[in-house]
């Protein structure tokens, strides 16, 4: 296959850091494996034959699932948790301050990727709507709202009616019109 000819990211990565993001979606066979290698500080290559290639890697892995809940559903190793829980980071939900200091800046980001742009105006009257709301996925979550607000936005209404209707589509998105029969 070539395999043993070209390093991975465990490879590549020894002697810094690897991030692994959505830590919390790895099925169960990839968690032994992974285990396995932080463990023993080890790899195998695939190939023929399998080469074992010895490792120095910091983890850091990320999730927005509940890991401890996981383990206790059977659904995540719990020797793996206690393996890459040593020093946990927990991010907390944005604060009004970091909403206000962020919608201009997304909302700069967006017009850049076509959006339509908005008046200093209506971007702070945005800002001031945004940080009422309780921002549980964080940055990511702030810009979809801001997408949608963009995406759906009625010139006539009022930024907090638009807004408003945003946030309605958070939890209920619009419904889509077929076109088959």
């Amino acid at each position: 296959t070539g395999a043993e000819e070209k390093p991975g990211l465990f490879e590549e990565a020894s002697g810094g850091t690897l991030f692994l993001d959505e830590i919390g979606e790895l099925p169960l066979d990839v968690q032994a494996t992974l285990l396995r290698a932080l463990d023993e500080r080890k790899i195998r290559r695939i190939g023929n034959p399998p080469i074992e290639i010895p490792v120095d890697v910091r983890i850091i892995a990320a999730t927005n699932r509940n890991l401890e809940k996981m383990v206790a559903e059977k659904t995540f190793r719990a020797d793996l948790y206690w393996r890459l829980s040593a020093v946990p980071l927990i991010i907390p939900c944005l604060r009004p301050t970091d909403v206000m200091a962020m919608v201009p800046l997304l909302c700069q980001q967006l017009v850049q990727d076509g959006y339509s742009d908005l008046s200093d105006e209506e971007v702070l009257r945005v800002s001031r709507c945004a940080t009422t709301v309780q921002w549980t996925g964080n940055a990511r979550d702030l810009k979809n709202a801001l997408v949608r607000y963009l995406t759906y936005r009625e010139p006539s209404a009022t930024a907090e009616q638009n807004w408003q209707q945003a946030m309605r589509m958070r939890s209920h998105p619009p419904a889509v019109e077929s076109s088959h029969p």
